[in-house]
């Protein structure tokens, strides 16, 4: 709970936006086209955030079904990069030409102050306005399928690496990668996919994951406005 000023709550009571407290909003909509295939050297695609600031990456397949490797990192410049490294795939967007993916980052910055509307400040930094579009993370259990397969939506690529020991006197190294995709019209494709190395590997049995995404109507729709673009 806030101790000055104005705070914002969600209808089901729990605190949404304060001074003392920074939601995690929309601050960059990029459109990338990405060579079909096999891809020599990897991707490197430019962002506006900072290195310093936290954030989250979603994407989604504009135009075909593919799937890609992604993640955020710290770029050279000072700003973020997403990173599509040369193990990249499509499933089946052809052999020729690129197909396009629009990437959504959320982070905990305010990326456009318009000249009015309500803002919250701490610090004389402002952390929350009015025109920001707010996280609103959902997600569902793996191997259960899509809940919702005609509704547009954003996924974030997830890579776990750990050590497991499932059979006495083993050291091998599990690897868990949850490699999801989505459909043009609206569904999450694709599946953990887990390997091992070393001696007395593990189970074939898939590891229980979580696909984490956003439903992407309302950020498609409002974007530009609360860019500023």
């Amino acid at each position: 709970m806030s101790k000055y000023g104005m705070a914002i709550q969600r209808a089901d009571g729990r605190w949404f936006a304060s001074p003392e407290f920074t939601p995690y909003v929309l601050v960059s909509v990029i459109d990338q086209a990405i060579p079909v295939g096999q891809s020599s050297t990897g991707l490197n695609v430019q962002t506006s955030v900072p290195n310093g600031n936290k954030a989250l990456l979603f994407h989604r397949m504009v135009d075909k079904k593919a799937g890609i490797y992604c993640q955020l990192i710290n770029g050279a410049n000072g700003y973020k990069v997403i990173n599509i490294p040369a193990y990249m795939s499509d499933a089946s967007a052809g052999t020729t030409g690129t197909f396009t993916i629009r990437f959504y980052i959320f982070s905990n910055y305010v990326a456009y102050s318009p000249r009015y509307g309500i803002a919250f400040y701490r610090n004389n930094v402002m952390v929350y306005c009015g025109n920001c579009l707010p996280l609103q993370l959902k997600f569902f259990t793996t191997p259960n399928t899509d809940p919702t397969p005609n509704v547009v939506k954003a996924v974030m690529f997830a890579f776990t690496g750990l050590t497991s020991n499932p059979i006495p006197g083993s050291s091998a190294t599990l690897t868990v990668v949850s490699g999801w995709g989505t459909l043009p019209g609206g569904a999450a494709l694709g599946a953990p996919y887990q390997s091992y190395s070393g001696s007395g590997g593990p189970s074939t049995a898939k590891p229980t994951l979580t696909c984490l995404y956003v439903e992407t109507a309302f950020y498609d729709a409002y974007y530009r406005q609360s860019l500023g673009l």
